[in-house]
């Protein structure tokens, strides 16, 4: 395949990407629903929750537990521990809190079970989950908070969660209105009516036609939770073996690059050899050993830069958001190879 940048500003390449780009564009007025559907059941929660002691420890199990527990280690006061997966670990007791992260129409039977179990062992439970879901079911008890919400999206999940522990203190607040605005100006700043000159997630995904993106974010937890997140929404949408990391972690692929030079044939490459490229999540400053190595072997270096000032969770959330719209991007540009 080969990319053509013609095809970003092309009506009809446009339109044969617009449920894609029409997603992403609704991405803030989804958090916005998902908050407001669950008020009542954040009222409650919060009322029932009353002036908790803190925990023991907190076990974040699911689909955005990292970024859960990101949030939690700055005020928390206890150990957090966060997987992925919805097993509960057998040390968690009536001392401790469970955050359950379980999308509605995801497979909830392990979910159910870390929830029922949660409840027999006396666990303080916060279950965030599909309304009617046997997660919902499962984690009712005296001590548990109970948020339901159609929406899928680990974003969406971790927002309801933090705003219910930012309520019972063991949290910031994560601003839920501001996630939301950072969303729609990402959303307006990469519109599909808006062309490649002035379009950041464009320019990024010219910069990065033909060659494999690899992603680095910025040095911190958000940060590489935004490049894992960049990372898999790319895969998802090119294809493309997309990689994430920090500058140690892609260092070895850069250097492993063959160096290039004014005079090398960029249409001389061998067959099948696609050259990375580095996408830059956390500004110009980061990673200047990278971009070194980059440099001196003739490795693209794509900056593609998130907002000012908008706080943590805002600038996470707009950060992968600009990130997956570069992806969509790239995907539209790409088209076989007529060789």
């Amino acid at each position: 395949m080969w990319f053509d940048e013609t095809r970003l500003d092309d009506d009809r390449a446009l339109a044969d990407a617009d449920a894609t780009l029409r997603e992403l564009a609704e991405s803030g007025a989804r958090v916005r629903r998902a908050l407001g559907d669950a008020a009542e059941d954040l009222a409650v929660a919060r009322e029932v929750a009353g002036d908790p002691d803190r925990p023991r420890a907190v076990v974040v199990l699911g689909a955005g537990s990292d970024l859960v527990a990101a949030r939690l280690d700055e005020r928390c006061g206890a150990p957090v521990v966060a997987r992925t997966e919805t097993e509960l670990p057998s040390w968690a007791g009536g001392l401790d809190l469970l955050v359950l992260l379980a999308p509605e129409g995801a497979p909830d039977a392990a979910a159910a079970r870390a929830a029922a179990g949660a409840v027999r062992r006396g666990c303080r439970v916060v279950a965030v989950c599909g309304p009617g879901s046997a997660v919902a079911e499962a984690a009712a008890g005296r001590w548990s908070a109970v948020l339901t919400t159609r929406a899928g999206e680990p974003l969406v999940l971790a927002l309801l969660a933090l705003t219910h522990l930012a309520a019972t203190g063991l949290a910031a607040d994560p601003d839920p209105d501001a996630v939301a605005a950072a969303l729609d100006e990402v959303a307006t700043a990469c519109s599909p009516y808006r062309d490649a000159t002035v379009n950041p997630a464009k320019t990024a995904a010219a910069g990065l036609g033909d060659c494999v993106p690899a992603v680095l974010g910025a040095d911190d937890a958000l940060g590489a939770r935004a490049a894992s997140g960049v990372a898999a929404a790319m895969r998802r949408l090119t294809g493309m073996p997309v990689l994430a990391g920090d500058a140690a972690d892609l260092l070895p692929l850069v250097e492993s690059a063959p160096s290039r030079s004014i005079f090398d044939d960029p249409y001389d490459d061998a067959p099948g050899r696609v050259r990375p490229a580095v996408l830059v999540l956390g500004g110009p400053d980061t990673g200047p050993e990278l971009r070194a190595s980059a440099e001196s072997r003739g490795v693209r270096v794509v900056d593609l830069p998130g907002p000012d000032d908008a706080g943590p969770l805002p600038s996470y959330a707009a950060t992968v958001l600009l990130g997956t719209y570069a992806g969509a991007y790239l995907r539209l540009g790409l088209v076989d190879d007529p060789r």
